[in-house]
């Protein structure tokens, strides 16, 4: 399960390359939709 401060990988949407990232807020749509800071 995912939280708030968990690492991931994300794909950028300007490039379509996937980047290390940290999730920010998840929202609780039950959709997996988050909002995450590459780093």
């Amino acid at each position: 399960k995912w939280t708030v401060g968990s690492p991931c990988r994300a794909i950028y949407s300007v490039d379509g390359e996937e980047y290390e990232a940290i999730i920010s807020k998840i929202f609780d749509n039950d959709c997996g939709t988050c909002i995450v800071k590459f780093v």
